[in-house]
């Protein structure tokens, strides 16, 4: 007689159960994104330094078979940079050109001027 008294509970849930879930989803979250995309962002910074490296070191190369720094950058590009070179997109170079000095041969990013050649992306 007992049994039949007890209404049997159903399974699942409880609304407050799926409520406080939800919210441990949300903190978790909150966390992880912005970490997340200061991870891409640093990213790009480190693969724009390679590319400024890898144009360095080509800037080099020339130099040192010719005794003179690159003075045609299309010239010096399809001989000595085999890949593409893309534009930055971290915000720390984007809109900016990847120069040479004319004078020392250093690669860098900044806005053309005078004393700098300019090499174009692809």
């Amino acid at each position: 007689m007992m049994k039949m008294l007890r209404k049997k509970r159903k399974g699942g849930f409880t609304l407050i159960e799926l409520i406080v879930v939800i919210a441990i989803l949300g903190i978790l979250a909150a966390i992880a994104i912005p970490r997340f995309t200061g991870v891409q962002e640093n990213a790009r910074q480190k693969a724009e330094e390679a590319t400024m490296k890898v144009v360095q070191s080509a800037v080099r190369l020339y130099e040192s078979e010719n005794n003179v720094l690159p003075t045609d950058a299309a010239a010096f590009k399809a001989a000595y940079i085999g890949s593409p070179i893309k534009a930055p997109t971290s915000t720390l170079n984007t809109g900016k050109a990847l120069l040479m000095s004319t004078t020392t041969g250093v690669v860098s990013y900044g806005t053309a001027g005078t004393g700098f050649l300019t090499i174009a992306y692809d």
